[in-house]
């Protein structure tokens, strides 16, 4: 998923749509832990979290992740949200 998100071509370059990454372009990274991605809205109209993985665990992948970016990427241009918390971006 790293490698994926360092060379997905979405912006262009002299004209051609899709053409570079954010790592060609060497734009700043904001990673943010999303839980909600994995719910369920099979049965009723409320969210099911119960196959999420546990707040712990899901804190620890969530650190290595990061660092694994900012490894294949650069530090300075990575940065994160705060895990579980309400954010706001400015």
């Amino acid at each position: 998923m790293c490698n994926k998100i360092l060379n997905l071509r979405l912006w262009e370059n002299d004209g051609k749509t899709w053409n570079r990454s954010v790592k060609a372009k060497e734009y700043d990274i904001l990673l943010v832990s999303q839980f909600t991605l994995y719910a369920t809205l099979q049965r009723g109209n409320k969210p099911d979290f119960h196959k999420a993985m546990p707040p712990d665990k899901a804190r620890s992948l969530y650190s290595k992740w990061v660092e694994l970016v900012k490894k294949e990427y650069s530090e300075a241009k990575v940065r994160d949200g705060k895990f579980g918390a309400m954010m706001q971006v400015e």
